[in-house]
């Protein structure tokens, strides 16, 4: 977790069941085990990090991660990245999931965009479609999910969002904010 400053007040959202300031920060001794960061917020394209920047760090910094992802609504993330050449090289796929007309109208252009092929070409993209979203998605927007080469993974919200077994949460107080 890099940001807990979001755009969007979700009823559900699953930051709403933490206290972030008792998330446990990460510790290089957890960064040099894992194989899978996910970098996430809040929203973390409102933040002032470079990605660009924070993912070659990661690589260079701890070789053992094998797979850089980063999640997102998608307005921000289009609003910042479109036209200004991100190139995501250190990143292996980008997490939509949009919450409503802006952000799908922002995939949208963003679709349409030159920069859009610096994220097709990633090798797990993946586009999470609300049960709420699911008619909508269907007849105006799944062209996105093949002009973006998305995974669509078809969700509900959770009433009670744990943390999976496998997976750690952690957060870079540096980037807080």
């Amino acid at each position: 977790m890099i940001l807990e400053r979001c755009d969007h007040h979700c009823r559900l959202c699953c930051n709403k069941h933490y206290d972030i300031n008792k998330i446990p920060v990460a510790t290089v001794e957890e960064l040099e085990t894992v194989h899978t960061v996910c970098i996430t917020g809040g929203e973390p394209f409102l933040s002032w990090v470079n990605i660009d920047n924070l993912t070659a760090d990661i690589r260079l910094q701890y070789p053992n991660v094998e797979n850089i992802y980063i999640y997102t609504s998608g307005f921000a993330f289009a609003a910042r990245t479109a036209s200004k050449e991100q190139h995501f090289r250190y990143v292996d796929g980008i997490n939509f999931a949009p919450k409503n007309s802006n952000d799908w109208g922002a995939l949208e252009a963003f679709a349409n965009d030159v920069s859009s092929a610096n994220v097709a070409r990633l090798k797990s993209n993946r586009l999470y479609v609300f049960k709420e979203q699911e008619k909508a998605f269907r007849e105006r927007h799944a062209h996105i999910a093949e002009e973006l080469n998305l995974n669509v993974i078809y969700r509900m919200w959770d009433e009670e969002f744990k943390t999976p077994d496998n997976e750690i949460f952690r957060r870079l107080p540096i980037f807080l904010g």
